[in-house]
């Protein structure tokens, strides 16, 4: 699950028919990689137009469950200005957690216990929030070869 503050919907002023917007939130429920963004922002700007931020942080969230998913990441979630990642196993990628630490100098702490999870510190919840988690996991599931 993903609970973090941010406006992600898809606006009715963007999808004025009902049956469509379900569609549109079935296709982006669907998102696996980056590709499949670009293909729904490709259909939906033809369609519809310009895609309203909102509906751009519903798409990139879809993509952050689904890598997250992937290297065992079973909760995101907001607490206050940190972001936390908590895994799902007990079998970690300790290597991969030691690379992704090292390269955010600081901002990035790991915790075992019970559950282990990782918190990524940042000043304010904003656009650079969500691509920090973005490019963590997109690295972590590159690394684990599900992009080439």
């Amino acid at each position: 699950s993903i609970d973090i503050n941010v406006d992600a919907h898809i606006p009715e002023s963007y999808i004025q028919n009902q049956e469509q917007r379900i569609d549109a939130y079935k296709k982006i429920a669907a998102i696996e990689e980056e590709s499949d963004i670009y293909d729904i922002e490709e259909e939906f700007t033809d369609r519809y137009g310009d895609l309203p931020v909102p509906l751009k942080n519903v798409m990139e969230i879809s993509l952050i469950k689904s890598m997250a998913e992937k290297i065992k990441i079973s909760e995101i979630s907001q607490k206050e200005e940190n972001i936390v990642l908590k895994f799902s196993g007990k079998e970690l990628p300790m290597e991969k957690i030691a690379a992704a630490i090292s390269e955010y100098k600081g901002k990035l702490l790991f915790s075992a216990g019970e559950v282990c999870y990782l918190t990524l510190k940042q000043k304010g919840i904003n656009v650079t929030v969500r691509k920090s988690i973005h490019k963590m996991l997109n690295k972590e599931v590159k690394n684990y070869g599900y992009y080439s």
